[in-house]
């Protein structure tokens, strides 16, 4: 979880299942008011730690190889993408909206659909399971490829920068 912004790096190819394709996920571009009207806690704040209120079921979840998206492996390249995304009071996500995606749409949807096959757990401060928006960044990298300037620019750097922010680490 992108912990102060929740970070949630994805290095190599296994961690998280990412089935591109496999599950659908509606793209959900919501305003705040949605989600307001929605009884959704707006977890998107750096101030907020989003564990508290949601986290990955790890029994639960679909434990797969993360398969590296075909584009990102053809162009020898490592990406990352950045969503808020819903989750229902049954730890279901609900819909997602793309904060940013480098370097192109794919790595958002199936950051998407990986989010999608994970069930979530209310945390602490959430004991009845309210519903909530909450951002996560997935990084991807492959051992072999290195990092260009245009992904640390997009990917690395603003991570660092949250993190030195918030005083917190990715988990």
């Amino acid at each position: 979880m992108l912990s102060t912004k929740r970070s949630l790096a994805l290095v190599g190819v296994a961690i998280l299942p990412l089935l591109a394709g496999c599950q659908s996920t509606e793209e959900t571009q919501a305003t705040q008011q949605d989600f307001k009207n929605l009884n959704y806690l707006d977890l998107r704040s750096p101030e907020i730690k989003s564990s508290d209120y949601w986290v990955i079921d790890k029994t639960k979840s679909l434990k797969q190889t993360l398969p590296y998206p075909e584009k990102l492996a053809k162009r020898e390249e490592n990406g990352c993408a950045t969503l808020n995304i819903g989750i229902n009071s049954d730890g279901n996500v609900t819909g997602y909206a793309t904060v940013h995606s480098y370097p192109g749409p794919f790595v958002a949807k199936a950051a998407a659909a990986s989010f999608n096959l994970t069930k979530w757990v209310p945390g602490e401060k959430n004991p009845e399971a309210r519903p909530a928006i909450l951002t996560m960044t997935i990084v991807l990298k492959a051992p072999h490829v290195e990092d260009s300037t245009a992904f640390i620019e997009n990917c690395e750097q603003p991570l660092e920068n949250e993190r030195s922010q918030s005083g917190k680490s990715a988990v």
